[in-house]
């Protein structure tokens, strides 16, 4: 698709957005990085500069991060100095200033970060089993500051505004071929 190599890998039973990953995974080999997007957001990143910030970093997980108040549906984040990423509990207001930065669902994975989680043949979340694993197994996590729109169009209202944007505008004409 648009000069991009996609494989299909489907799931006999839903194992979760971590089980997913792992499922793929298994059934594909991943000798270099990667992206992995969440199917339920739209986030406009610039995705080369994601893939430098990680590169940089050396990390084995790359985040991109929007500007957000609501500290209860998305998880705030924490970048250092030198942008590498912590996450900071849900709600936790006295820790975080009015608008923090939250994850994205736009990651830059390197290969070399899923190898702990080769043995889970299970359902599992990436957000809150897979990233807290990694990050006690020292894993490097590093976050880009994203400004591009972002839409959970997981919820119907966003979903709704979604279908006016221009991107999927432009999508509906292509295809119906206008």
């Amino acid at each position: 698709f648009g000069g991009c190599r996609i494989e299909y890998v489907l799931e006999k039973e839903p194992l979760g957005t971590g089980g997913a990953l792992m499922f793929c995974h298994e059934s594909l080999v991943f000798e270099e990085s990667f992206l992995l997007l969440n199917g339920d957001t739209f986030f406009a990143v610039e995705l080369s500069a994601l893939e430098e910030k990680a590169l940089y970093n050396n990390a084995d997980w790359g985040f991109s991060l929007f500007r957000t108040n609501n500290k209860v549906r998305y998880l705030p984040a924490h970048l250092s100095e030198s942008d590498e990423l912590y996450f900071l509990p849900q709600g936790n207001s006295k820790d975080v200033m009015q608008t923090s930065w939250a994850n994205g669902g736009v990651y830059w994975v390197n290969p070399r970060a899923l190898e702990p989680f080769h043995k889970y043949q299970r359902p599992l979340s990436l957000e809150s089993e897979i990233f807290p694993a990694a990050a006690l197994l020292g894993q490097v996590f590093c976050g880009l500051r994203c400004d591009g729109e972002f839409i959970d169009i997981g919820l119907p209202l966003d979903y709704s505004r979604a279908q006016n944007m221009s991107c999927f505008l432009d999508a509906r004409n292509y295809k119906s071929g206008r």
